[in-house]
């Protein structure tokens, strides 16, 4: 997200829009982990990720790359 930031506009997206699901486990597991809260605790970032676009709404042809975060996220939850 911050060697990106500075050069890109970056759009958030989630399955349903809104405020994207984080899981709880993986936040603490994280807890101590610097840049994981310097990331969960930035301003842009936390408008980002709260207030994501439905991905129906979101048309890939306007983007130059897509990137899927997340270990399980993506694997599992998104193709359901």
């Amino acid at each position: 997200y911050y060697v990106l930031a500075p050069h890109f506009t970056i759009d958030w997206a989630s399955p349903k829009g809104g405020r994207a699901p984080l899981d709880p486990s993986s936040v603490e597991q994280f807890k101590d982990d610097k840049e994981c809260q310097q990331f969960l605790s930035d301003s842009a970032a936390k408008q980002g990720y709260e207030n994501t676009k439905k991905l129906a709404d979101i048309n890939v042809d306007e983007y130059l790359a897509l990137v899927y975060v997340g270990g399980h996220g993506p694997c599992f939850d998104l193709a359901q």
